[in-house]
């Protein structure tokens, strides 16, 4: 795909390995992927921020997300382009332990395979001379730090050891790093939670891509902020979450600007095309410099999750929007337990717990290559160690 590009500008510059741009899990993708600020206990947020390690290591131990079979990427351009991911996070709170250490460690592992499918030479005859195995892949290790604190701060820092070849006789092996950052401001009235947020994430830093030449790694940068709001009802000393309502915004500018001739480029210092007049506030990108992504999620008992979401801006003329659910064991089985008096099935609902999640993303331009693209994944997760 070509890297995100303002409509109303002659550009003639692209960038390499733009699939680390896609999003990587049903989970992320369902509220557009505008996880840079929202603080996240799964797995697979760590892709957009890797501060999110922090905020998993604070009620999760261990984590391990998949695809079941795999993801029909770009079904309205090509029947064989495969996308396949994998996830798996560990993490600990040292408070369990130390009540004086305020501090949550978590580490991450994702793997992203994108099969682009087969290429064929021919000569000049129509005779097939050879078949090719197109594809790209990354491998991504990440750690992240939450510090408790009246104002919550978490880092994080991502390494992708990337592969790509997109064609027989190029061949690359490219390194790319992620460094993130949120603060959270967590306030509770009664039996109301609220939760104020930003994050900032500088994502593909790096030289570039050596084909045969250098071509430039698709540098961006994030900013965002969001909005939760959950309602509690206390008893038996617990505190379970009736209904979540989480609202978010986040924008995110390409950091590489085209040269006047083919294959010129240079990274964009900050603050790049970022603007807080034009797009900050008002959260729009009428000049389409910037795109805007925005989210909103529901959450039910802990247990059923409806989000939405959409993006538009540089590089999108025509939004693209985003939808799903997540089904979640773990308040399901605790009731379930509780109600028929059963301790094996408290015991598991304590530690383990299964989700699902569905989504989809669609483009308001029935002939865009992404409109209806189809994710699912499963995650395993034990917690309270």
């Amino acid at each position: 795909m070509p890297a995100q590009a303002e409509p109303n500008r002659s550009t003639v510059g692209i960038t390499a390995v733009p699939f680390l741009q896609i999003h990587p899990s049903a989970e992320v993708n369902m509220t557009a992927s505008a996880w840079t600020a929202l603080p996240a206990s799964h797995i697979a947020a760590f892709h957009v921020n890797p501060a999110q390690l922090g905020n998993f290591a604070r009620s999760r131990n261990l984590s391990f997300q998949f695809a079941p079979g795999h993801i029909d990427w770009l079904p309205r351009f090509a029947s064989n382009f495969i996308m396949k991911n994998r996830s798996l996070a560990a993490g600990y709170n040292l408070q369990n332990q130390f009540p004086s250490i305020p501090i949550s460690i978590g580490i991450g592992y994702m793997h992203t395979f994108l099969d682009r499918g087969v290429q064929h030479y021919f000569d000049e005859r129509g005779n097939l001379l050879d078949s090719f195995e197109s594809f790209e892949q990354y491998d991504a290790y990440a750690v992240g730090l939450h510090l408790d604190m009246p104002v919550e701060i978490a880092l994080g820092y991502t390494l992708k050891q990337i592969e790509s070849q997109p064609t027989k006789d190029s061949h690359a092996f490219p390194t790319a790093h992620d460094v993130g950052l949120q603060l959270s401001l967590p306030l509770t009235m009664n039996d109301f939670a609220t939760r104020v947020s930003l994050g900032y994430t500088l994502s593909n830093l790096g030289d570039g891509v050596d084909y045969n030449g250098l071509d430039p790694l698709p540098r961006k940068q994030k900013l965002g902020y969001a909005l939760s709001v959950a309602y509690q009802s206390s008893g038996s000393g617990n505190s379970v979450p009736w209904i979540a309502l989480d609202v978010k915004a986040e924008l995110r500018d390409m950091l590489v600007e085209p040269g006047d001739e083919i294959q010129q480029w240079e990274y964009q210092s900050l603050p790049g095309s970022l603007s807080f007049r034009d797009h900050l506030l008002p959260m729009r990108s009428d000049d389409y410099s910037v795109t805007i992504y925005r989210g909103l999620r529901l959450a039910l008992l802990e247990t059923l999750e409806i989000g939405m979401g959409l993006y538009a801006g540089r590089g999108w003329p025509e939004p693209n929007r985003t939808f799903g659910l997540t089904i979640n064991s773990g308040q399901l089985t605790k009731s379930l337990a509780s109600y028929h008096q059963i301790e094996w099935l408290d015991n598991i609902s304590r530690y383990f717990e299964l989700s699902y999640t569905w989504s989809g993303l669609d483009s308001f331009d029935d002939d865009h290559p992404l409109d209806e693209t189809r994710y699912h994944s499963l995650t395993f997760t034990i917690r309270g160690l």
